[in-house]
């Protein structure tokens, strides 16, 4: 399962780094140079999109680079941001922790500098395109098959990272709808690092 996640993984950023080179710079003139800015290095999940994206650049022939603030928060990865800017790549591709990311985005915006968004879905109208999941629909979809194994009436508690975080937030809200449209009651909500300080 995990084998042919990651290949769908690398095969889905790959085709985006294409697609992405063809747009650029159709007639080959000079390199396209694009950087992706990912959450972390530390993750396998990340590992994964590095790995696509760098296959990605070496196929196609496009100078890039995958990197990561130095600490998953919002300050760091503004300042790897601002760094990035200094050095005007032809597209920007940045996994946002969250929405305070945004203007510091309207910059490259400012300079003609294309912004896709990855895995962190965000409402802002600059983005040049969106790559990751739907998160309320996998949210419903997970909630359906939940629901398909129980009875009306029964219980059950949702265990999430941080709820406040947009990718924990949606899938719980789309979870919640399918639950709830199927009977079935919702005890109780944990969160994970909450769980933790209480054992």
């Amino acid at each position: 399962m995990l084998k042919k996640k990651s290949k769908f993984l690398i095969t889905i950023f790959t085709f985006f780094i294409i697609l992405i080179g063809i747009i650029l710079n159709p007639f080959g003139a000079e390199k396209t140079t694009a950087v992706v800015v990912v959450k972390d290095l530390e993750t396998q999940y990340w590992e994964l999109v590095k790995a696509g994206a760098e296959k990605g650049f070496r196929d196609f022939g496009i100078e890039g680079k995958v990197v990561a603030p130095s600490y998953e928060d919002v300050d760091s990865q503004k300042d790897l941001l601002k760094s990035i800017l200094n050095e005007k790549p032809d597209l920007l591709i940045v996994s946002p922790l969250n929405s305070e990311i945004i203007p510091t985005l309207e910059k490259f915006n400012a300079n003609n500098i294309p912004v896709l968004l990855l895995d962190t879905d965000d409402d802002w109208e600059n983005k040049t395109a969106y790559i990751g999941t739907n998160n309320i629909q996998l949210g419903r979809m997970g909630g359906k098959l939940l629901a398909s194994q129980l009875q009306p009436g029964n219980e059950v508690v949702l265990i999430a990272g941080d709820i406040d975080h947009p990718i924990s937030g949606d899938r719980i809200k789309g979870a919640k709808h399918s639950l709830k449209a199927a009977g079935i009651k919702i005890a109780k909500k944990y969160l994970i690092y909450q769980m933790n300080l209480n054992m």
